[in-house]
């Protein structure tokens, strides 16, 4: 099963994907991140879910073709909403 997932590092969001468990994907980011990554949501998808999201928030891209994002306007409140889904 794969996962499009939404890691918080202070102010800015990585959404990426994984084969396993979203929340291990912490770990292997925790030591080259200088704030505390936590798990804010997590979604079924792939390669192709998460590249749209990269796309649909392009405008919160923190670099260009990367997978941080400025954690603010629509992006937030669209992971309010998949989070908001999962414990449905």
């Amino acid at each position: 099963i794969e996962y499009v997932y939404f890691l918080l590092a202070g102010e800015f969001v990585k959404i990426g994907k994984t084969s396993g468990d979203p929340s291990a994907r912490i770990s292997t980011l925790q030591t080259g991140s200088p704030y505390p990554i936590s798990l804010l949501a997590h979604m079924h998808g792939g390669q192709k879910e998460e590249f749209e999201l990269h796309r649909q928030f392009s405008k919160y891209r923190v670099r260009q073709n990367g997978e941080w994002f400025h954690y603010d306007g629509e992006l937030k409140k669209i992971i309010a909403e998949i989070a908001m889904e999962e414990f449905a």
